[in-house]
């Protein structure tokens, strides 16, 4: 949901392979959905919410940098907001099939609130440190992981079956317009009060968000359906028919080596515009946002891909496409060559 790097709230690939299933004349129509009362204000709290997320991502590895901390750090500050979905992802889908999904969004986004929330006054003061931060990261990343399937069953539960394609896609756009928006306001921010401004902004960002998830009824009234004891082993029959089927095996490897190899370009995008090009936040905050109108690019793109389309030859194409945009950031000579490759990376 609303963490950082792993949000539930972000383009999973659910999301960009049902808007590759809507034509494009379709998808103009979809656009009314943005008027109905429970998806209009979901799709407004969500795009608030992200966009205070990415303030944050922005100030965040920039404050770090400026507290001193190493390269390795920012790193570590990745992985402990990343590797909880790793393991608790599966756990938050046991517990979703248990429990309130609305409580569940609520209940840990204000847990996750109260990160912001305790780090603003310690950067008023100057008392804050390093691992303050990573510690910060952990919580999110922990509370991200079991309260992602929650999330991702919100959209189907509030549109009728034959809208889901339509708001899975719309979804999947406000996330990458608030990859957009959210960079833009936190150089400004920055520029003017300072990384503080946009902690503040994220604590705050999360208000509008809680109460529509409580508030927002699901489609039919349905009801979260006990499970018995017995239920308890389909986690691991689960893994196990992932494993057994070459299409859902070789898709996740995909995801995973292309994350692995790929993904801390952005993770580290402050350390080389800070160190190696010698730029400001306004610099870093344009690379960002160059990655979210890439991102909304490549949404939009899916939209014109045929339902009957071998996708895995196109992720394997992209993929490839994908380290070799790595590659040439890496060896950029120019910062402006910068934000036209980070673009490209999250276009594919």
């Amino acid at each position: 949901m609303r963490g950082r790097r792993c949000s539930p709230k972000s383009d999973f690939p659910l999301t960009a392979t049902a808007g590759g299933l809507l034509g494009r004349a379709q998808f103009r129509g979809s656009l009314a959905l943005l008027s109905t009362r429970r998806f209009g204000m979901f799709c407004a709290a969500t795009l608030l919410s992200n966009m205070g997320t990415w303030a944050q991502q922005v100030a965040e590895p920039w404050l770090l940098l400026t507290l001193g901390a190493s390269s390795v750090l920012l790193g570590f500050d990745a992985f402990a907001a990343g590797a909880p979905a790793l393991i608790l992802t599966l756990f938050g889908g046991m517990l979703a099939d248990r429990r309130d999904r609305r409580r569940i969004i609520a209940v840990f986004q204000s847990i996750q609130m109260l990160c912001p929330i305790t780090l603003v006054p310690l950067l008023l003061i100057g008392d804050v440190r390093p691992w303050m931060v990573i510690v910060s990261s952990a919580v999110v990343g922990i509370t991200d992981a079991l309260s992602m399937p929650s999330f991702q069953s919100i959209v189907p539960s509030i549109v009728e079956r034959e809208e889901i394609p339509a708001a899975l896609a719309l979804n999947s756009s406000q996330f990458n317009l608030s990859r957009i928006l959210g960079p833009a306001v936190a150089g400004i921010v920055m520029a003017g009060v300072g990384a503080v401004g946009c902690f503040a902004l994220n604590a705050a960002s999360y208000i509008p968000f809680i109460g529509v998830a409580l508030w927002i009824p699901p489609r039919h009234g349905a009801r979260i359906a006990a499970r018995d004891r017995s239920d308890r082993p389909q986690l691991l029959a689960g893994v196990r028919a992932i494993a057994r089927d070459p299409l859902l095996r070789g898709g996740l490897l995909t995801v995973f080596v292309t994350s692995a190899l790929c993904g801390p370009l952005i993770t580290f995008a402050p350390v080389l515009v800070k160190l190696a090009f010698h730029r400001g936040v306004g610099s870093f905050s344009l690379a960002i946002t160059s990655f979210g109108l890439g991102g909304l690019f490549g949404a939009i793109a899916l939209l014109g891909v045929r339902a009957t389309s071998d996708r895995r030859l196109i992720a394997s194409a992209f993929a490839a496409v994908l380290g070799a945009v790595t590659a040439a950031t890496a060896l950029a000579l120019w910062f402006w060559t910068v934000p036209v490759l980070v673009c490209s990376l999250a276009w594919r």
